[in-house]
């Protein structure tokens, strides 16, 4: 089972008949409309009834994502998405989000750390492997502060590929809503727009140098040598390669979508 089928099954939990009929139409529409008559709806409704379900499953999903992505943290492909898509996130403070992504990531051994770890790894761009693997091995040993310049720049440089965009910074930025926003997917949509929020709202946001720092680490001030190393902390990490391994997420969808 690939690890879009594998998500899309979790989700089933939130909207089970939604998901299976963009899977199997014609099997699932048999299964649904045994649902509907079961539970008194007419088997005309059925489209309007699919659409609703389908519309209020990305509708909730998009909020959650606008909270998460504010403060940093993304829906990444090697993420369990009900760590992510749950609604007691939601008025959460960025303190609170922080120690949830980060006691997600340790527990059990660091296991759910090792699992992304090992997807970047596989899917990054080979003219990484070196810089990425060095990353790692900062993070493992305690020196994490050294990695963070370079997850930004290999974060820049994997949008900027799957974009096929030449633009940096801010102007990369806008390329990124515009691919958002022409997304029809509404999974990848949701995908796309925790990553738009995120960097427009805290990683990559304007802030002015003599402005005060922003609470989210800041790739302007961080590339710019502006910010102060001493605040950032290992979540800062783990918040940049959950970033990174959304990005890889994208791109996995189009390519599937491309040979499917």
């Amino acid at each position: 089972m690939n690890r879009i089928t594998r998500i899309r099954k979790g989700f089933e939990q939130a909207g089970e008949i939604v998901l299976k009929i963009q899977k199997r139409m014609e099997t699932v529409e048999k299964e649904f409309r045994k649902w509907l008559d079961e539970n008194g709806i007419e088997a005309k409704d059925f489209e309007g009834v699919v659409e609703e379900l389908s519309q209020n499953l990305y509708e909730n999903t998009k909020e959650i994502a606008d909270h998460n992505s504010k403060f940093g943290w993304t829906l990444a492909g090697a993420m369990d998405p009900f760590i992510y898509i749950d609604d007691q996130l939601l008025g959460k403070s960025k303190e609170e989000l922080d120690a949830h992504f980060y006691n997600y990531y340790s527990e059990e051994d660091w296991n759910s750390y090792k699992v992304l770890k090992k997807d970047i790894v596989g899917r990054i761009d080979p003219k990484w492997n070196e810089l990425i693997d060095d990353c790692f091995f900062l993070f493992e040993n305690d020196r994490y502060k050294s990695a963070i310049p370079v997850l930004f720049s290999v974060i820049e440089g994997e949008l900027g590929t799957t974009l096929d965009s030449d633009e940096v910074g801010t102007r990369l930025v806008r390329d990124m809503k515009r691919a958002a926003k022409g997304e029809e997917a509404r999974f990848r949509k949701v995908v796309l727009y925790s990553i738009v929020k995120c960097f427009d709202k805290g990683l990559f946001v304007r802030n002015e140098f003599k402005d005060e720092r922003k609470p989210v680490i800041n790739r302007h001030w961080v590339s710019h040598g502006r910010d102060n190393p001493n605040l950032w902390e290992e979540v800062d990490f783990l918040r940049l390669i959950t970033v990174l391994n959304s990005i890889q997420f994208v791109q996995e969808m189009a390519e599937e979508e491309k040979t499917s």
